[in-house]
């Protein structure tokens, strides 16, 4: 018995009312729906089959047929015959038309054809009178009436207009209407009148060669929600700002510059999205919207918010992303049950100290996570600590000074009270290792400077690093330390401080280094690498050992190492044999601790992050940034991991395509080369190397699936080239480049242009055809 065949006997076993069928297929046999009479709702997904079964006429009580996501293209007629059916989905299938056995079932009131081919509004349409939803949302119609009679029941409806300088007027005679969905490419001009819609709540308009807001929407008194989509209008009718029951208003790709003082009349507006605009500020009034709880006010031109923001007692989201804003506005950081910030990036190059006065805030979006401590991931739980400690305004904006590591304005907040508080603050070491730092230049004006390696150290308080492996770490360069505070010690290394007056005893006569200062001075200083003479002549063959991937060879080498030490230039070599050592646990621990012991505190911080540079499922971006990190910020290698990454992973050309050594470069371009052919295919390269044309052989160049977004002009240097390949990248045509004829022998040239609209993708066609008349142009 098929799955089929399961799956209708349980259907029948258990007199199910509900079926929904998986898997049918051009020979799966339906007949056995004659069994199931009781069905009244009957779904069919991801049918490879084309053809309706007719079985379907012994369902008589089917109510609801949904043939959504698969590959119809005919119906019997026999559908017509089904006497209670009033409900069909035919959403996303292969149709080219509105089926016929559809238009004649007469009780028909949800009709969804979304997401078709279908070009034609058939006027047998309008005899289902009984309709209340029709939606062609994606069908592209360019063949429809413009009179008839309408839908006297019809309460929903979205539809697409390709091609027509003007809507129906059928349309505006839906009386019952409550919600309309219209996108038109071609009309310009929209002059019926709205008011015949009296029961419209919901209007979206997408009508990108419109130049003007209809200022007869204001006329719909019932409108609750109101989207309007790429028109082109600068300004917003003073007539929409008396709408009285607007909840809902979206303008997007809408140009406007401003908006009127009036907009404060829409007293009703809970929800206000404005994205992708040219607004540079809002009204003074804008706070007088007493029920806003949403603002979005993206990819905008944003560069001030008005002090009445801080009005909006209910505002619960916010969102100034891609706005040129570099300052969090006062407005802002009063809002009282603020929840959600998004922010423009170039906001958190100063980490407002004002984020400590929101104390609702419990999620912040494009809040980067720096290098050096991820500070921006630190904002939330800071905010949250704030609130349960319950700390006063002035000492809540000092910690978030700190975490923002502001240090003019720590320098001026700070007092001994509250950097003894700051260094207590529990979980966060971000601030209180900067406010570590703070005491240490308040006292003594940037210490690091007179550290040295005669300095005689003792700590005070507690640390991440351990005592034992400080002290080792100090041994090994030559700095002496000992327990107790005595006339002896030149500098104390300060930690998490007892709640005690500590100043009187360290400020007066001994310089204050921090736990940074010291990492800083012993990564510098350190060269903890044991190595015996004769060990050095080997190294090479343990480097070979450890990077060969073999449990065995990992096993001989790590003997090795035990005996003869391990110079500093193998550490790349164990980090290598550490990260693919995942099965074997003993080995992977063994090199875990010899990363520990002779690698650097910026390595070991990479290791605790648990940070991985290749993989098989990696992106090679991914893998060339990450080289480049590791090499960065630690010690390690970059050109041996990238190595290592192309021989085993197939993975890192592009970090030696784009070295700014020029042999280094031309050595991994070569690699790529098939014959004639230069594959860069999936490099995610961004540019191309300048000395590419210096390899004459290539005459071929696939650069398909990268990040280019301009046609390279480095290959008009390179005459010999008789194929092009820049399919799925994201180039950007304002105007195609017009030096051609330096590409004599072109004779193929492959590019992906889907991001233009359609008339600017003709246009760059018809010009690439004139520029390469004997050229081949294919566009994916």
């Amino acid at each position: 018995m098929n799955y089929i065949d399961r799956q209708i006997d349980e259907a029948i076993r258990n007199k199910y009312d509900f079926f929904e069928l998986y898997g049918f297929n051009k020979d799966t046999n339906l007949e056995r729906l004659a069994e199931l009479p009781h069905l009244k709702e009957f779904r069919i997904n991801y049918g490879e089959g084309d053809t309706l079964p007719s079985s379907i006429r012994h369902l008589k009580k089917l109510q609801l047929l949904n043939l959504n996501n698969n590959k119809f293209k005919f119906f019997p007629e026999e559908i017509k015959s089904l006497p209670l059916l009033n409900h069909i989905d035919i959403s996303t299938n292969l149709l080219t038309e509105i089926p016929s056995p559809v238009l004649g079932v007469k009780g028909l009131k949800f009709l969804f054809c979304k997401k078709n081919d279908i070009k034609s509004f058939p006027e047998e349409l309008f005899n289902l009178d009984q309709l209340e939803i029709l939606d062609l949302t994606g069908c592209p119609l360019s063949n429809y009436p413009i009179e008839g009679p309408g839908f006297p029941q019809l309460q929903k409806m979205s539809i697409y207009f390709k091609t027509g300088n003007q809507l129906p007027a059928w349309i505006f005679e839906c009386s019952q209407l409550e919600e309309l969905i219209i996108r038109a490419d071609q009309l310009s001009i929209l002059d019926f009148d709205f008011s015949k819609l009296k029961k419209l709540k919901t209007l979206k308009l997408n009508l990108p060669k419109l130049q003007s807001i209809p200022e007869e929407i204001g006329q719909l008194d019932q409108l609750d929600h109101l989207e309007i989509n790429r028109i082109k209008a600068t300004t917003f009718p003073e007539a929409l700002c008396q709408l009285p029951l607007l909840r809902i208003l979206v303008l997007n790709a809408v140009p406007l510059v401003e908006l009127p003082s009036s907009f404060c009349k829409l007293k009703t507006l809970k929800q206000c999205t404005i994205k992708k605009g040219k607004l540079t500020t809002l009204p003074e009034s804008f706070g007088q919207l007493p029920h806003l709880y949403s603002l979005i006010l993206s990819n905008s031109k944003i560069e001030s918010i008005p002090d009445s923001l801080a009005q909006l007692d209910k505002l619960l989201v916010l969102d100034l992303s891609g706005n040129p804003l570099d300052h969090l506005p006062k407005g802002v950081e009063k809002l009282p049950s603020l929840e959600y910030f998004k922010a423009p990036i170039s906001l958190f190059e100063s980490m407002p100290i004002g984020f400590a006065n929101m104390s609702k805030l419990n999620k912040i979006e494009n809040a980067p996570n720096l290098a050096s401590g991820r500070k921006g991931y630190w904002i939330i739980p800071l905010i949250k600590l704030i609130n349960k400690e319950k700390f006063e305004k002035d000492f809540a904006e000092f910690l978030m000074a700190l975490l923002a590591e502001n240090e003019e304005e720590c320098l001026k907040r700070a007092n001994d009270h509250w950097l003894i508080r700051a260094m207590s603050i529990p979980r966060i070491d971000f601030v209180r290792i900067y406010a570590e730092e703070i005491i240490a230049i308040r006292y003594h004006q940037k210490p690091d400077k007179e550290l040295n390696k005669d300095a005689v150290l003792t700590r005070y308080g507690s640390f991440n690093m351990s005592l034992k492996q400080m002290k080792e770490n100090l041994k090994n360069i030559g700095l002496k330390y000992q327990t107790k505070n005595t006339a002896a010690v030149s500098h104390v290394l300060i930690g998490k401080l007892p709640k005690k007056d500590w100043a009187s005893e360290l400020q007066d006569h001994q310089v204050l280094i921090t736990e940074k200062i010291i990492g800083r001075f012993i990564e510098k200083e350190d060269t903890p690498y044991l190595m015996d003479k004769d060990f050095e002549s080997s190294s090479a063959s343990v480097g070979q050992l450890l990077k060969s991937g073999q449990e065995d060879n990992i096993q001989i080498a790590l003997e090795m190492i035990k005996t003869g030490g391990l110079p500093g230039h193998l550490i790349t070599a164990v980090f290598i044999a550490y990260q693919e050592s995942g099965r074997n646990v003993n080995i992977r621990r063994s090199l875990q601790r010899l990363l520990k012991q002779y690698g650097s505190l910026k390595l070991q911080q990479k290791l605790k992050k648990g940070f991985y540079y290749f993989g098989y499922n990696y992106f090679e971006a991914t893998v060339r940034d990450s080289i480049k990190k590791y090499a960065q910020d630690t010690e390690l290698n970059a050109d041996e991991m990238a190595e290592y990454s192309i021989l085993k992973k197939q993975q890192g050309y592009s970090y030696f395509i784009l070295h700014e050594d020029k042999t280094k470069s031309l050595k991994a371009l070569k690699q790529r080369m098939e014959g004639d052919l230069l594959n860069l295919k999936a490099m995610q390269l961004g540019l191309l190397p300048n000395h590419i044309k210096d390899i004459k052989e290539i005459k071929k160049i696939d650069l398909n699936q990268n990040l280019l977004k301009r046609f390279p002009m480095l290959l008009f240097e390179m005459p010999q080239l008789e194929s092009i390949d820049l399919k799925n990248n994201y180039l950007l045509f304002s105007s195609i480049p017009k030096n051609w004829e330096a590409l004599p022998h072109l004779q193929s040239l492959t590019l992906t242009i889907s991001n233009l609209t359609k008339k600017q993708q003709e246009k760059v066609k018809k010009n690439l055809e004139l520029a390469l008349p004997n050229c081949k142009i294919t566009y994916p």
